[in-house]
């Protein structure tokens, strides 16, 4: 069993999905990988790539717990939970975001981002900051964190109310800060996310746009606000 597990999930967005392990299998660093490539209800065919099909919709957050439990039960040691919808030059992205991962001894890391539109992300502690090395953070935006064994421990499962997605950056980031593990984010390494294609292109089939939104902004404040998170997720959220 190899250590390290590459996941991704796919909803009616088989192109994107196959176009990023397409990407990951450009860097021979990917021998060193299990990948997982884990269908979300998809109503279209398949991604060529497919590894594990659900038959059910379960959202974002029900797919990555599906994909910790997973990981859980064997013995890797690094989970790299990716959009599907990343865009970058892979020829040594692996190779070098796990050598940085190692020398910095990072449990929840990213590498900075920006967005495929004229709207950037929100988050500007993964922006690239030209610092030339990773960066010590207290929050990521979860578009494709890589993730320690113990810090995959440490969050699993994500509470069913965050369900549809939103929220779970902030769990993970809450969980390291109070074990005081490295949240790191790369300078070295800049990632395109293309953003909600999955609604851009109305290929969510459950649920409509705006019940897609409200529910999840909803879902994410109420849980947070009533629970023991509520003052270190609203630090986080105003930062």
């Amino acid at each position: 069993m190899k250590k390290i597990l590459l996941a991704t999930l796919n909803h009616n967005q088989p192109e994107l999905t196959d176009n990023l392990v397409t990407q990951w299998k450009r860097d021979p660093f990917v021998d060193n990988c299990d990948i997982m490539v884990v269908d979300n209800g998809s109503s279209e065919p398949l991604a060529k790539s497919t590894t594990h099909r659900l038959e059910q919709n379960i959202f974002f957050t029900g797919g990555f717990n599906t994909i910790l439990e997973y990981f859980l039960q064997a013995d890797y040691d690094y989970l790299a939970m990716f959009n599907n919808d990343i865009v970058f030059h892979g020829y040594r992205f692996l190779t070098q975001a796990f050598a940085e991962i190692r020398e910095y001894n990072v449990d929840l890391y990213t590498p900075s981002v920006i967005n495929g539109s004229e709207n950037q992300c929100k988050w500007k502690t993964v922006w690239n900051w030209g610092s030339g090395k990773v960066r010590r953070v207290r929050y990521i935006d979860d578009q494709c964190p890589i993730l320690s064994r113990r810090m995959c421990e440490a969050i699993y499962p994500f509470p069913q109310e965050l369900l549809l997605g939103y929220g779970t950056d902030f769990y993970e980031s809450i969980k390291a800060n109070r074990a005081d593990y490295f949240i790191g984010v790369s300078d070295n390494l800049t990632v395109c996310h293309l953003e909600n294609q999955t609604l851009k292109r109305d290929k969510l089939t459950t649920i409509t746009k705006e019940e897609y939104y409200n529910l999840n902004y909803h879902n994410m404040v109420n849980y947070f606000t009533n629970s023991e998170y509520a003052q270190e997720y609203s630090q986080l959220f105003e930062s």
